[in-house]
């Protein structure tokens, strides 16, 4: 009867080992799979901020280009707006002389008092005429300053400024047991159950 139990006793720790290192394989195997998929997730996060990264890169490059044109054509424009400006008052300024010059001459040629009401009359009429178009000048050079600057803003607003942030990488947590605490859980478990068989059977002998 002791040969038996002892024959028994063996037999279920080799069968209790053989099952607990299928169970630590089994939970390595698990545990392998679990962190090829976390490989794998990291992965493709990465990719997808390389991705971001490039968008991001391209959005602002073309913002800087956006800019360097917007300021570049206004600042041109305005360089001519100024120029003409300028020539614009220039002529005005010479006609203003000219026209004045031709009327003293006209009425000293006529023998007419520079300092009566008639020759001041037209003098004033002449000069408020000269005023009132260098006035318009003046209005019609600070709308096209103001419309040249609406256009740069226009164009500065075509910017996009929707960039986006990297995602972050949120590692998963691995809930099976680990392999050796599988494989030593699995063992005594079956060295329990080959205690229970080996008892029950000694105890069922001995009646």
């Amino acid at each position: 009867m002791g040969i038996l139990l002892g024959g028994m006793a063996v037999m279920g720790g080799i069968s209790a080992f053989m099952g607990a290192q299928g169970a630590g394989a089994e939970a390595a195997g698990k545990k392998l799979q679990f962190e090829e998929q976390e490989f794998q997730r990291k992965w493709q996060n990465q990719v997808e901020n390389r991705n971001i990264a490039k968008s991001n890169a391209a959005k602002w490059m073309n913002n800087r280009q956006i800019a360097q044109w917007a300021n570049q054509n206004r600042a041109e424009k305005e360089f001519w707006a100024a120029f003409n400006f300028d020539n614009a008052t220039g002529a005005l300024g010479k006609n203003t002389k000219n026209l004045t010059d031709q009327l003293l001459a006209r009425t000293s040629a006529r023998n007419v008092d520079q300092r009566s009401g008639s020759a001041q009359a037209i003098l004033r009429s002449a000069t408020e005429s000269v005023t009132q178009t260098a006035k318009h000048e003046r209005i019609r050079h600070e709308t096209g300053l103001e419309v040249i600057k609406r256009e740069q803003q226009q164009t500065l607003a075509s910017r996009d400024f929707s960039f986006n942030e990297h995602i972050p990488f949120m590692p998963g947590s691995y809930g099976g047991p680990s392999p050796n605490a599988a494989f030593n859980m699995a063992l005594i478990g079956g060295l329990a159950s080959t205690g229970a068989s080996v008892a029950g059977a000694a105890y069922g002998g001995a009646k």
